[in-house]
């Protein structure tokens, strides 16, 4: 009789300590709030761009204040990045601030990486708690330049300004920032923050960005530029490069290059060279693709400049810069 009524005994306890499982009590005994995740649904794949914003939504059985979103790459949710919620479910992320979230976390573009998530208290507060997670494939937003071509040459020389920096905008970003660099990887820029899609590059603007690049000289120097976002979202954005040179002779009445096979005479700036007794030949200058001409020899023979600069009494008004000649 005593061992029957120690196995009736030893059942109701066990009973009991199975009972007490299906809920978790705080410290005071009262019941924990419950947290339960219902989107993004456990295991979903999900896309992170600037245009697309994603909505996190859960429930809770409880009042338990403010909470916040926590993503890590770990489900112990070490190192977890962390965004605010302001007032409850749903919470819209925007897609811009996601994959802000996300790359801080360390996920490379275009590499599905495990993320996982939960919503908790944001004061220290109990609660049992869901941890979700979504497999993320970053993408970002993507910048496409237009004008001007690739390996184009900028000469002060020959001036054909104006040039035009254009580019295909990205709907979720509002502002942007057109960036020079003597370096491929863009430091030290020198940056002109935009309106709209394009920016003129006029000739005064052209020296102002080379001055601001420290180009002293006229020798010729590689310019890359790029388009980013003026709020510093992270964007895939194109650079090119451009050849550029200024001129030493800025601001003068008249340039002559003699570069054009076709038509040796033609004036960089002002009016086109003339020549007098019998035509010069064109002939390799003293560079590829550098050009010259051949005076032949004799009195008669000789290049009339126009300047079209008016009698002002000043003892330099002929004056001319030649880079190079040499004597037949």
């Amino acid at each position: 009789m005593k061992l029957f009524n120690y196995f009736i005994i030893a059942a109701a306890t066990v009973l009991f300590a199975a009972g007490c499982q299906e809920k978790e009590d705080g410290a005071d005994g009262q019941p924990v709030p419950e947290i339960t995740l219902s989107a993004p649904e456990d295991g979903a794949e999900i896309t992170a761009d600037a245009e697309n914003d994603i909505t996190f939504e859960w429930a809770v059985s409880e009042d338990v204040g403010k909470c916040v979103l926590k993503l890590s790459l770990s489900k112990s949710l070490s190192s977890a990045r962390e965004i605010e919620i302001a007032s409850g479910s749903p919470l819209t992320v925007s897609g811009a601030d996601f994959v802000e979230a996300v790359i801080a976390l360390g996920i490379e573009e275009g590499l599905p990486t495990p993320v996982y998530w939960s919503v908790q208290p944001a004061a220290d507060i109990q609660a049992n708690t869901q941890v979700w997670s979504m497999t993320v494939t970053c993408s970002f937003p993507s910048i496409t330049l237009n004008s001007p071509e690739n390996l184009i040459v900028i000469d002060g020389n020959k001036p054909a300004f104006p040039y035009t920096f254009s580019f295909k905008p990205v709907s979720a970003i509002d502002s942007y920032t057109l960036e020079f660099s003597l370096s491929e990887d863009m430091s030290d820029p020198a940056e002109y923050e935009l309106e709209g899609n394009s920016w003129t590059m006029t000739e005064d603007a052209f020296y102002t960005m080379m001055d601001g690049l420290g180009v002293t000289g006229s020798e010729s120097v590689i310019v890359y530029w790029t388009v980013s976002a003026t709020d510093g979202t992270i964007v895939q954005s194109q650079t090119r490069s451009f050849t550029a040179r200024k001129s030493a002779i800025r601001n003068a009445a008249a340039s002559w290059t003699f570069d054009d096979e076709t038509d040796p005479f033609k004036a960089d700036i002002g009016e086109d060279m003339q020549y007098v007794g019998t035509e010069p030949a064109f002939i390799a200058g003293p560079g590829e693709g550098n050009g010259a001409i051949s005076v032949p020899a004799g009195a008669a023979n000789y290049l009339k400049a126009i300047h079209g600069i008016a009698p002002n009494g000043n003892t330099q008004q002929n004056k001319v810069n030649v880079s190079s000649m040499k004597s037949n």
